[in-house]
């Protein structure tokens, strides 16, 4: 029997594995968004876009990647079939990199401008948020991938999807993808890290007019986010340096594979499952759904930036 299992299939599973944690997870965040009251608000929205995004790129390589190998579907292998799969990922990569952008913007004006907070993540403002997300993400990458020629399939030497070598495919997945890519996500760190020293230095007289018990709980929450942002920053950061910096640095097919297919992934797997386990709101919903299966849960829940509270109770809310 065991004759009979390839190093394909292997490699097959634990593309399906890895995709399914981020299929379970960013499905739970997109759902528990939609019932959680204290998430009706632009953060949640952005929230939720940036989880869609990270779903459908998980579901593509469940659903899509991890059979292929696994059934040595050759159709699919092929480089037209697989090229079309690739543009999609990388338009779910751009539209998840941008939602984040946008989930930290969110949180500088909340607590450095406050009083702009409604104006500017007003339900129209966030609705063109999201188009902008999906506009970027697919617009300039039709010219990308397809007009210019710039193919990215796969290539079944290291199951992983690669550029094509022709000279403008060489300019374009630098410049296009991976200095944009790391431009955007540096952004991100650094609007992160601004917004936790910002918390850290006034963090008294944000919660002042708060019970000593409010407090703490509070404290605890902007904790709980420096390594929520830090974290999810590190591993986009990472995945990057893996998949463009690694690879060539040794000669070994599982290596290169762990290093691009799997870290694509698990870095988006993962962004739900930091969303998930950092968000005490989400721990609660999901232990109600475990423990009182028999009833739908009724999850009370404190405000974290509501229409008519203070922007600066929004950057408390652990989820990105």
């Amino acid at each position: 029997m065991w004759s009979l299992i390839k190093p394909d299939h292997v490699a097959g599973i634990a593309i399906v594995v890895c995709s399914l944690l981020g299929v379970v997870a960013n499905g739970a965040v997109v759902f528990w968004i939609s019932r959680l009251a204290s998430m009706q608000n632009a953060f949640g929205r952005l929230t939720r876009n940036q989880a869609t995004a990270d779903l459908l790129h998980a579901c593509s390589f469940c659903f899509y990647f991890g059979p292929m190998l696994i059934f040595d579907i050759q159709t699919w292998k092929s480089e037209e079939v697989s090229s079309w799969f690739g543009h999609f990922q990388l338009i779910f990569y751009d539209a998840c990199n941008a939602s984040h952008l946008f989930v930290s913007i969110n949180r500088v004006v909340a607590i450095f401008v406050p009083i702009l907070y409604n104006r500017l993540f007003s339900n129209q403002n966030v609705t063109l948020m999201h188009m902008f997300c999906w506009f970027t993400a697919i617009v300039p990458s039709i010219w990308a991938y397809r007009i210019a020629d710039c193919r990215f399939y796969y290539y079944d030497a290291i199951w992983t999807y690669t550029f094509a070598s022709n000279p403008e495919c060489m300019v374009i997945s630098w410049y296009y993808d991976f200095i944009k890519s790391i431009t955007t996500i540096i952004i991100i760190v650094i609007l992160d890290f601004i917004t936790f020293t910002k918390c850290r230095i006034h963090g008294q007289h944000l919660i002042a007019s708060l019970s000593d018990a409010r407090s703490r709980q509070r404290k605890r929450e902007e904790i709980v986010f420096v390594w929520q942002a830090s974290l999810q920053g590190f591993i986009f950061i990472l995945e990057l340096i893996t998949f463009f910096v690694f690879p060539p640095l040794v000669d070994n097919r599982g290596f290169k594979f762990t290093c691009t297919t799997i870290a694509w992934i698990l870095v988006h797997s993962f962004d739900g499952v930091i969303a998930v386990c950092f968000n005490r709101e989400f721990r609660r919903l999901m232990t109600s759904n475990i423990y009182d299966s028999s009833h739908h849960p009724t999850v009370k829940t404190e405000s974290s930036g509501g229409h008519n509270t203070s922007g600066k109770q929004q950057i408390y809310s652990t989820d990105a």
